[in-house]
């Protein structure tokens, strides 16, 4: 696969060596091919302009990634409030790191790696030792967690971690918490993943990230490995925590969603989704089906449906004000938002006030609806 996306950026005129998956932090057997896979919607498989060193307005990462690569940075800084945005870029939060590993820096708390189904498979992971690699995202976790810890001390514990002999662990963000949830299961099964490598605390499934909630005074964000929930607990609340390493380049300032000329759908220059900018609703969770599969909102092209739980939690940022999404998402309601992921007779939803996914609702509840291709 890797020489067939070689072959079409040479006839594209952009010949020239690629950079590998470990330059953008992703695991070392990730091929291209992969990414070749990925959805791209609104972008072509290569640009006209790719090559030109510039990631342009009409390139995503899926369609340039020689132009792009920085799209899938993980790392900027330096910061000094570890657990809020302080002055890192759009999207990126401040976490705390060990002084070897350059101290607290701001880290992408947004998706920089290939879409990822709802469910992960065990095969998705390789244990190494007191480490499990995720072959997907590139990114390594400590196999056991740690238990009973304030925010400050599992932050505190987890940069003094040296598992595999790396000294670059830290809590990890939601965003990299979200990716160990499994959405698979419709029958209400408990979403932590039946991983071998993964071993999980018998005392509590709820997890710090590194992130502070959006009200501080709520204290801060936890991922819900009983539920699949994002939730806020106070700071000195005994949570467990799993540690997390990655590897990746530093990121640079390259705006993330296009609006498209139409002004009415802005392109995800890292997913290669294209989604609707104006909410929609409140409606049903039929009537907001209905209303993305038949386009009713009037969005140009086809092809136009709801998101999944994944797909919609991808675009949340954690902001200290609300709605937590980009600039680019207009007349936003602090509101829930329906996704296409059931479990049971309920669907999963995304809380843009709380910043993550919550409770599965009724389908007879009225939420908003935001439609993606």
């Amino acid at each position: 696969m890797i020489w067939r996306f070689a072959l079409l950026l040479c006839l594209a005129g952009a010949c020239r060596t690629l950079p590998t998956a470990h330059d953008f932090g992703w695991a070392d057997q990730q091929s291209l091919g992969a990414l070749d896979a990925a959805p791209h919607s609104d972008s072509k498989l290569v640009s006209d302009t790719c090559g030109n060193g510039e990631c342009d307005a009409d390139e995503t990462l899926f369609s340039c990634l020689a132009d792009c690569g920085a799209l899938a940075a993980r790392r900027a800084g330096p910061c000094a409030a570890p657990g809020t945005p302080d002055n890192c870029p759009a999207g990126l939060t401040c976490v705390l790191l060990s002084a070897a590993a350059g101290g607290a820096s701001c880290i992408a708390d947004f998706p920089t790696w290939q879409t990822l189904p709802l469910g992960r498979a065990a095969t998705d992971f390789a244990g190494q030792g007191d480490v499990v690699l995720d072959a997907w995202t590139g990114l390594r976790w400590a196999s056991d967690p740690l238990e009973n810890m304030t925010f400050s001390n599992a932050t505190t514990a987890c940069t003094q971690q040296t598992f595999g002999g790396r000294h670059d662990w830290r809590l990890p963000t939601r965003a990299e918490l979200q990716t160990l949830v499994d959405y698979s299961p419709s029958d209400g099964r408990k979403p932590a993943l039946l991983v071998a490598a993964l071993q999980w605390p018998k005392t509590t499934r709820e997890f710090w990230t590194a992130n502070h909630a959006p009200n501080p005074a709520d204290g801060a964000l936890s991922i819900s490995f009983a539920q699949g929930w994002t939730y806020a607990f106070p700071l000195t609340d005994l949570l467990a925590a799993r540690c997390v390493s990655a590897s990746g380049t530093a990121a640079k300032s390259i705006q993330r969603f296009e609006v498209l000329a139409n002004g009415a759908a802005a392109l995800d220059r890292i997913s290669g989704r294209t989604w609707q900018r104006m909410p929609q609703g409140p409606a049903t969770w039929p009537q907001a089906n209905n209303a993305c599969l038949k386009n009713l909102p009037g969005l140009p092209g086809a092809g136009w449906r709801l998101p999944n739980v994944r797909e919609l939690d991808d675009i949340v940022e954690m902001r200290t004000q609300h709605p937590m999404l980009d600039d680019v998402f207009s007349d936003n309601p602090a509101s829930t938002y329906w996704s296409a992921t059931p479990i049971g007779s309920t669907m999963w939803q995304i809380d843009i006030f709380r910043g993550g996914a919550q409770a599965a609702a009724n389908t007879s509840n009225l939420f908003h609806f935001r439609c993606v291709r």
